[in-house]
C-alpha cells in the first residue's frame, strides 16, 4: 500500500509542480521518493520536524511540505483519486446514493489561524475538521474550519469539497445537524435529502427506511479512528489551516489504499 501511495503522489507531483526553465536556484538534494517517504513518517508518527534521522537536514522536508502544500500536491492527488474510483466503478450509483457526513475536534497546539474555542475542552482552542463518507468509509470531502462553529454551519462547505457529483444522493448526519433551513436548502440548490434523527422534543416518527440508514451511521465514527492513527492529524501542530489539511490528505488518501486493496 505504501509503495502505490508513494507512486501516485510522485506522478501528482510531477503533474502539479511546475517547471523551472531558469536553470537556476537550488535543485532537489534527493528523488520524490525520499521526500515523500520522510512526509509520510512525519504523518504516520506526528513526529517533530527538528526529530527526524534522515540523510537531509530537517529544514530540507520541512521546506519541501510547505511548496507542496502551497501548490495543493496532496489535495490534487487525493481528487484525482477519488475520480479514477468514479471512472473506474469502484464508486458507483449505489456508492454515492448514501453519504454519511460529521464533525471532529482537532486540539490545537501551534495553529494561529482557523482555530476557535472548544467547550468541550475547558474554552482552549481547536479546530473542526467535517468529512462526507460513502458507506464502505471512503472520503469524498473535507473541510477544517473554527472549533465554535455550528455543525450546521460547516455542512455546504464539505460538500463544496467534493469534486464528484453526487445530485440526489441522501446526507446522513445526527442530531447535530437538525436545522430546517439547511434541509430546505439542501433539497432546493443541490437536490440532496438530509436525513437525521429527531430531537428528543420533537414527536415524529421516522420511516423505517430512514431508520435503516442511520444504523449505519457508525461508519462515519469509525473513519475517525481510522485517521487518528496519523498522529501528525490528531493533534494539530501546523500553525497555518492549509497546511494541516495537506497533511489530512495525505492520510485520506492511504485510508482509501488500505479500504481499496484491489487498486
Amino acid at each position: 500500500m505504501c509503495d502505490r501511495t508513494i507512486q501516485l503522489i510522485k506522478l501528482i507531483i510531477k503533474l502539479t509542480v511546475p517547471k523551472d526553465f531558469r536553470n537556476r536556484g537550488a535543485k532537489n538534494k534527493a528523488d520524490l521518493d525520499h521526500y515523500i517517504q520522510i512526509i509520510q513518517s512525519v504523518l504516520r508518527t506526528g513526529m517533530q520536524w527538528k526529530e527526524l534521522n534522515a540523510k537531509l537536514h530537517y529544514t530540507t522536508y520541512h521546506k519541501k511540505f510547505i511548496k507542496w502544500a502551497s501548490l495543493n500536491v496532496f489535495s490534487n492527488a487525493f481528487y484525482i483519486l477519488t475520480k479514477m474510483l468514479k471512472s473506474l466503478k469502484y464508486l458507483d450509483d449505489a456508492d454515492l446514493q448514501n453519504l454519511f457526513i460529521d464533525s471532529s475536534m482537532v486540539k490545537n497546539i501551534r495553529g494561529i489561524e482557523g482555530t476557535g474555542i472548544n467547550h468541550y475542552d475547558r474554552g482552549k482552542q481547536a479546530s473542526k475538521v467535517t468529512v462526507v463518507v460513502t458507506r464502505q468509509g471512503i472520503p469524498l470531502g473535507l473541510h477544517v474550519e473554527t472549533a465554535n462553529k455550528h455543525d450546521v454551519t460547516l455542512v455546504l462547505g464539505a460538500l463544496d469539497a467534493i469534486e464528484i457529483k453526487i445530485i440526489g444522493s441522501r446526507l446522513i448526519a445526527d442530531k447535530g445537524y437538525v436545522s430546517k433551513n439547511l434541509k430546505t436548502t439542501l433539497r432546493q440548490q443541490r437536490q440532496i435529502y438530509l436525513v437525521h434523527p429527531p430531537k428528543s422534543t420533537q414527536n415524529i416518527i421516522l420511516p423505517q427506511i430512514q431508520r435503516n440508514l442511520l444504523a449505519k451511521r457508525n461508519i462515519v465514527e469509525n473513519f475517525f479512528s481510522w485517521i487518528m492513527n496519523f498522529r501528525r492529524i490528531r493533534v494539530r501542530y501546523e500553525r497555518q489551516t492549509h497546511n494541516y489539511e495537506q497533511f489530512y490528505y495525505l492520510a485520506m488518501i492511504q485510508v482509501i489504499y488500505k479500504k481499496c486493496r484491489y487498486l
